[in-house]
């Protein structure tokens, strides 16, 4: 099943690993650093030119960004999952 992150994109829901709200997760300097290498090994999709990224979304190694806020990706996650969902922890 796909989930939409706005912008005419999305990524399958079997790979969302988290939504993390964009403002809250910029206030550390490790995870700018984080965002930096994410950046650097091609593994991060900034939203469109002239959006402001609200969401972080980490789908596996890929990282994320969506103009669309936390709140709202999460309730269309909550919405869209079976109850007691979780993902699944690599071996």
């Amino acid at each position: 099943m796909l989930f939409h992150l706005g912008e005419d994109r999305s990524l399958r829901l079997d790979r969302l690993t988290a939504l993390l709200d964009f403002g809250l997760f910029l206030r550390n300097p490790v995870n700018r650093e984080f965002l930096q290498l994410a950046g650097s090994e091609g593994r991060l999709e900034a939203v469109p030119s002239g959006l402001s990224p609200e969401t972080l979304v980490l789908a596996g190694r890929q990282v994320r960004l969506s103009s669309i806020s936390r709140q709202t990706l999460a309730g269309r996650a909550a919405r869209t999952l079976p109850r007691g969902w979780a993902p699944e922890r690599p071996s």
